[in-house]
């Protein structure tokens, strides 16, 4: 798909235009890069327009969920989470639209209780003290969260999250585990790489005031 203001054009896997989808233009421009989500076996094209508009459509570009509200759209596009669309506004209230066009508001949340990031085909939810990642959920500890960092080496997608009152870093593999045998000793942000081409994943994070530390990823 691709958008040009408020143009849209469909190829398909030639570089040829898809006939028979049918949504060429929108009212206005489109602001967030269109969104494909499948529930229930059936599938829905996203469009955020800058009017605040939140077109909802089938394969063809027909309105499969009519949405008469408008939205001031956060920089997030939406996503499905427990079977509804989500979105997010700029003041930070959550939007869930189920698929038959029912809308609940949530409250807005400060950026130290509540982050998302997307990142590639996943999704890294933080809503304090929970980490969501693709769905599957751990409770943190109580504390004061720098995070979620997400990075993604030899197809294993690794989430950090940095608890500043006690120092702790935590490193998430795909599956919700804790990649070492616990919390690591960390007071920043981290950066995780292959060092020296050894085909050694490493982290590399602040220790105390004089020092930096780097661990190993098993």
């Amino acid at each position: 798909v691709v958008v040009q203001n408020k143009t849209v054009l469909m190829y398909n896997s030639e570089g040829i235009i898809i006939k028979g989808f049918n949504y060429k233009k929108a009212a206005t421009k489109i602001t967030h890069v269109p969104v494909h989500l499948r529930i229930n076996s059936k599938d829905y094209l996203l469009f955020c327009l800058e009017n605040g508009q939140l077109d909802i459509l089938s394969r063809t570009g027909e309105v499969r969920v009519p949405i008469k509200e408008l939205f001031s759209f956060g920089p997030e596009p939406p996503i499905k989470k427990d079977g509804r669309f989500v979105l997010w506004t700029e003041n930070g209230h959550q939007i869930q639209i189920s698929p038959n066009g029912n809308i609940l508001q949530l409250d807005a949340k400060t950026p130290s209780e509540y982050r998302l990031i997307n990142y590639g085909p996943h999704t890294v939810e933080f809503d304090y003290p929970l980490l969501r990642i693709d769905q599957k959920l751990i409770e943190l500890p109580l504390g004061r969260y720098l995070g979620p960092q997400v990075f993604n080496y030899d197809n294993k997608l690794c989430t950090v999250m940095i608890d500043q009152d006690t120092q702790s870093v935590y490193v998430y593999n795909s599956a919700c585990k804790l990649i070492s045998d616990g919390a690591l000793f960390g007071d920043s942000k981290v950066d995780i790489a292959h060092f020296r081409n050894d085909n050694t994943l490493k982290m590399i994070v602040k220790g105390q005031a004089d020092e930096i530390l780097i661990y190993r990823l098993n």
